[in-house]
């Protein structure tokens, strides 16, 4: 028996996903002449990581992107969809970044994460629910934001499922 009236299945994780990058060396690039370290797009060479690898799956649903601290310096956490998995070039799209606390092990969440249109329960009457989803042949990238590799950069962990 169908779920829905229009004959659709529900959208079930079949496993779980849980991954951690330490992005002491994963940095957006070193700019060209004139270009500032501050953009948020790809500057020339890079040592991004790729996080989350849905190309050759069905996708994923990252319910949670988070930095734990290892230093006392804030640092920058930018977030790219490429379709390419062996490295980040600079056809890749920004989709957000998040910044890391300046006390040793606090864990800052991503809040800017897109909302969810699918029906889940809900929790209060203002409960709004957020998540990413990684489609088929797409992967999600990190990198930190600067040209320099440190040895204090925050870990980064994304928590959800593989369909």
């Amino acid at each position: 028996m169908a779920s829905t009236s229009t004959n659709k299945q529900p959208l079930l994780v079949d496993r779980p996903l849980h991954t951690l990058c330490n992005v002491d060396k994963a940095i957006t690039g070193n700019p060209a002449p004139g270009e500032s370290s501050a953009s948020v797009d790809i500057l020339g060479t890079n040592t991004a990581v790729p996080a989350v690898n849905a190309i050759g799956t069905d996708g994923a649903v990252v319910e949670d992107i988070y930095t734990l601290a290892r230093g006392t310096t804030a640092r920058t956490i930018n977030l790219y969809f490429s379709t390419q998995a062996d490295f980040l070039r600079s056809d890749a799209l920004f989709i957000g970044q998040v910044i890391s606390s300046t006390t040793i092990s606090a864990v800052t969440h991503w809040n800017d994460m897109p909302y969810t249109l699918a029906p889940v329960p809900q929790v209060g009457s203002s409960a709004v629910n957020k998540a990413l989803y990684v489609p088929s042949g797409t992967c999600l990238w990190v990198a930190r934001q600067n040209t320099t590799n440190i040895d204090d950069g925050p870990i980064v962990g994304f928590s959800g499922g593989w369909y």
